[in-house]
């Protein structure tokens, strides 16, 4: 497997290889994604953090409501994050949500 993460305007990556990776000068652990992409991909970490994301960017409000009352989603001021058990079913409620 490899690890990924985002800063500013690109996707950082590690190669499952990393010895080969390492080795090679050319090398280059960054690709610049268009704007919408990183909007999705921050959004995407935020709500793998226990800060979550401000509610303002969530689409469905009224989904969000339903996944708050079955107890996968928690609001907490301006902010909307997982519980334990939203953690479970995460792709399905990002899809609906954002």
């Amino acid at each position: 497997p490899s690890a990924h993460s985002f800063w500013g305007s690109k996707r950082f990556y590690l190669d499952e290889d990393y010895y080969t990776m390492f080795l090679s000068e050319a090398y280059d652990a960054a690709e610049k994604q268009p704007l919408e992409e990183c909007d999705e991909e921050q959004i995407m970490l935020s709500l793998r953090t226990n800060c979550g994301v401000n509610i303002e960017r969530v689409k469905n409000i009224d989904k969000m409501n339903s996944y708050v009352k079955e107890g996968f989603l928690v609001v907490n001021h301006d902010r909307v994050c997982f519980t334990a058990l939203g953690w479970t079913v995460f792709d399905g409620i990002y899809i609906d949500l954002f």
